[in-house]
């Protein structure tokens, strides 16, 4: 999870990180608060927890447990092998966040109910 003190302003979003390495890193992967390359950082599904999306279910993810596949960020709510979280998984779960998801993306996910840690 990240820190306060290491925080940037982008895209509307205050990115918190666990290092100033990791926020220095972004920072330049970003102007003038707009996000550019710097999607690595970026989860997936508006950051609702992929294993929960997955279920339509729009969960907190535990933000200690990720899982990256072809570069694309992945938050859950239990840890997942990624021989469970593949190609299948993934293009069920896009196929949900472009019908269902996107156009809400008002909803933020941290006002979704927190994921048993």
């Amino acid at each position: 999870m990240g820190l306060p003190g290491n925080a940037v302003l982008a895209g509307g979003v205050v990115w918190l990180f666990k290092s100033e390495e990791n926020m220095k890193r972004f920072a330049d992967l970003h102007h003038d608060g707009v996000i550019a390359k710097s999607k690595e950082y970026i989860p997936e599904y508006g950051g609702f927890a992929a294993d929960d999306f997955l279920e339509g279910k729009k969960t907190r993810a535990n933000l200690n447990v990720a899982l990256i596949v072809d570069d694309r960020l992945y938050l859950l709510t239990t840890g997942i092998d990624a021989d469970d979280w593949g190609a299948s998984e993934i293009a069920k779960a896009d196929a949900i966040w472009r019908k269902e998801a996107a156009p809400a993306t008002a909803i933020a996910a941290a006002t979704a109910p927190a994921a048993p840690q």
